[in-house]
C-alpha cells in the first residue's frame, strides 16, 4: 500500500514542477518579444489576399494569385550581368492574350498591359515584348528578361537590341 502512495506523491511532484518551469518559461519569452502578439498570415490587402504568403489581386483572373506560381519570371538583366541580388518580376496573361498583367519587384498590384500590335504589350512608359522570350523594357531601356533568354545566352550587356 506504501508503494502506489510513494508514487503517486512523487508523480504529482514532478508534474507540479513541470507546470511551475512551463509558466515560468512563458513570463519570460513574452517579455522578450514584446507586449504584442504577432501573428503571420494576417496581412491582408483590401481583396483579402495575404501578402506574406505571396499572393496578390489579379485584375486578370479577378482572384488572389501568387505570380510566383501562376505567371512567367522574368529576371532581372542587372541581376544576369552583375551577379546582383534576385529581384524578379511577373507576367501573366488572359486567356485570349490580349492583355498582360504585370508584377514589378517589391510592388503588390499588377500593372494591365493591353496588346499593341503582335507579340508587344504596353502600359505607360513599359513595354512587354513576347517575340523571342520575353523581354520587358521601360522606356526603350532593357531591365528584364525571360529565364530562356538567360538561359539561350541572348543577353550579352552590350547596348545593341537583342534581336
Amino acid at each position: 500500500m506504501k508503494k502506489p502512495l510513494i508514487l503517486l506523491a512523487f508523480s504529482l511532484s514532478l508534474f507540479s514542477c513541470d507546470y511551475i518551469l512551463k509558466k515560468q518559461d512563458k513570463g519570460a519569452d513574452t517579455d522578450s518579444i514584446g507586449k504584442e502578439n504577432v501573428v503571420m498570415g494576417t496581412d491582408k490587402d483590401k481583396n483579402g489576399c495575404v501578402l506574406s504568403a505571396g499572393y496578390r489581386w489579379s485584375v486578370l483572373k479577378n482572384d488572389c494569385i501568387r505570380p510566383l506560381e501562376d505567371g512567367y519570371r522574368l529576371n532581372s538583366v542587372q541581376q544576369v550581368e552583375d551577379e546582383s541580388p534576385v529581384k524578379s518580376a511577373f507576367v501573366i496573361f488572359d486567356e485570349d492574350k490580349k492583355h498582360a498583367e504585370l508584377y514589378l519587384p517589391d510592388t503588390n498590384a499588377g500593372i494591365i498591359m493591353d496588346a499593341d500590335g503582335k507579340n508587344v504589350f504596353r502600359k505607360g512608359k513599359w513595354s512587354l515584348h513576347s517575340d523571342k522570350g520575353y523581354s520587358l523594357k521601360q522606356s526603350g531601356q532593357l531591365l528584364f528578361v525571360g529565364a530562356q533568354a538567360v538561359k539561350e545566352g541572348q543577353v550579352t550587356g552590350d547596348e545593341d537590341e537583342q534581336s
